[in-house]
């Protein structure tokens, strides 16, 4: 072999060698925070003024709606947080 093409060899062998030495520059992870909307806690519930029938049915609708409203909001914390760990 000639010297040029020894020396080609000695070139491509040692570069090679030298970029697994430096390693892989490690890009930090930035925490995840989840969208402020679905972090909200659910409303206390509201207690039905005095025992007449008209105001306790208004209130059992108004925390019945309240209900499902904070049950929508936790699956979307479910839904959210499930999508995060599964990398989505």
């Amino acid at each position: 072999m000639s010297r040029a093409v020894t020396l080609l060899l000695i070139l491509i062998a040692a570069s090679t060698l030298t970029g697994c030495a430096s390693g892989t520059v490690q890009t930090p992870v930035m925490p995840w925070i989840p969208p402020a909307n679905v972090m909200l806690d659910c409303p206390d519930l509201p207690l039905a003024q005095d025992g007449k029938l008209a105001t306790l049915l208004s209130n059992h609708k108004e925390v019945s709606d309240l209900y499902h409203q904070c049950q929508a909001l936790n699956q979307a914390k479910k839904e959210l947080i499930e999508r995060h760990a599964s990398g989505g």
